[in-house]
């Protein structure tokens, strides 16, 4: 579980505390075989000196004095956050099974559900996956955001918002929405079920990712109106072309079907020009692929630059992973949170993620490192300064 362990003996001195290794990592203070304190640190020496430091006021420290308690300090490298955290949740997990998610910073994202087969069906969020035959999109960092798109959803499909409206159809009178045709009139029955099955199954093609069927036919419709003089038509198509000009906000960007729910994340890796590759596939992130940086490439004039080499090896392998039935624990949903954690950082935390494609090639990928090489942390290559030319006397 741990890559080294130090017994502390009496107060931590400098001597004792050069054995800490000063890299990122996740460390463990216990006391005996009990575990004290889980944390990550980008720098394990130094987060071991301020848990065990003298606080600087006594009577200003709220909580235990690890100085007292602490009899060994254990602790795993890793090369960078992702890593670190990933660690974190495996080595939690092992400590402490029933209550392990209590130690990690970050929850399961949030998904929003559709289940086709309810009779009236309807979009909503959690953060748990159904299965079954329910359709989940996803994933969403805030419960807002999740929300935020199913409202998005009702207003460009013009969906029921009250579903307690629906379970008196085809009876019942319209909301506020219905009487500002802002929703399809299913609860008086205006209109028919299979007409408003249609706007559903519509609404989740689109949150499916597939946007530019119905953004084409709506640009379409609305010329036809203008050519035809349908003015107050084409106005209100116009608005709807708007609405979905929601769908483009960052918050959004990664919602597809939970079932391509698969990354390919690159990683800073253990010493310089290094990289770590996780293959991500649902729940399931096996352990991760080494690769050195530059690229092994094949001769100029070879018909593939890279055939061959290690990093279509890796590709190869990350191929295999993604076309197998994830792997499903009782961390899957928190490994899934720490993926959309990331997704969603500033480049230099997040590294590279792409989402994975069957046809990624080994050019397409190399591209895209060689793009984020600076935030990756890879060494470049130092040219030589120019000559100057000798100062004139």
């Amino acid at each position: 579980m741990f890559d080294g362990r130090m017994e502390v003996v009496g107060a931590l001195d400098d001597e004792q505390l050069a054995k800490v290794p000063g890299k990122r990592g996740v460390v463990l203070l216990a006391a005996g075989d009990a575990p004290i304190q889980l944390i990550t640190a980008a720098n394990i020496r130094r987060r071991v000196k301020t848990r065990l430091d003298e606080p600087p006021d006594e009577t200003l420290k709220k909580s235990a004095d690890l100085r007292k308690i602490t009899t060994s300090i254990s602790w795993k490298l890793s090369a960078g956050p992702f890593e670190a955290d990933l660690c974190l949740l495996e080595i939690a997990r092992g400590l402490w099974p029933d209550r392990y998610a209590d130690q990690l910073h970050w929850k399961p994202p949030w998904f929003v559900h559709l289940d086709p087969s309810e009779e009236y069906p309807r979009f909503w969020r959690s953060r748990t996956l159904p299965g079954g035959s329910v359709r989940s999109f996803g994933p969403f960092i805030k419960g807002s955001d999740a929300e935020g798109f199913v409202i998005a959803l009702s207003d460009a499909f013009y969906l029921c918002r009250d579903h307690r409206c629906l379970s008196k159809a085809p009876h019942a009178q319209r909301c506020s929405y219905g009487q500002m045709n802002r929703c399809l009139p299913l609860c008086d029955g205006t209109i028919d079920v299979e007409r408003y099955l249609r706007a559903i199954d519509q609404a989740a093609e689109f949150a499916s990712g597939r946007r530019d069927v119905l953004a084409n036919r709506l640009r379409a419709e609305m010329k036809q109106a203008a050519e035809e003089l349908a003015f107050e038509q084409a106005a209100a198509i116009k608005a709807r072309l708007k609405r979905l000009d929601e769908f483009d906000k960052p918050a959004f960007k990664y919602v597809r079907p939970v079932e391509e729910f698969k990354f390919l994340a690159v990683q800073p890796g253990r010493g310089k020009r290094r990289l770590r590759v996780f293959a991500i596939n649902g729940g399931s992130i096996p352990a991760a692929a080494s690769l050195k940086y530059p690229f092994q490439t094949n001769p100029d004039d070879a018909p593939d630059k890279y055939a061959g080499t290690e990093l279509d090896a890796m590709i190869g392998q990350m191929k295999a992973i993604a076309a197998a039935a994830p792997r499903a624990d009782d961390a899957s949903a928190l490994r899934m949170g720490l993926v959309s954690r990331y997704l969603f950082s500033g480049p230099k935390r997040r590294g590279l993620i792409v989402r994975w494609f069957d046809s990624m090639s080994p050019g397409w990928l190399a591209a895209r490192i060689q793009a984020v090489a600076e935030d990756l942390n890879l060494s470049t290559i130092v040219r030589a300064k120019p000559k100057q030319p000798p100062k004139k006397s």
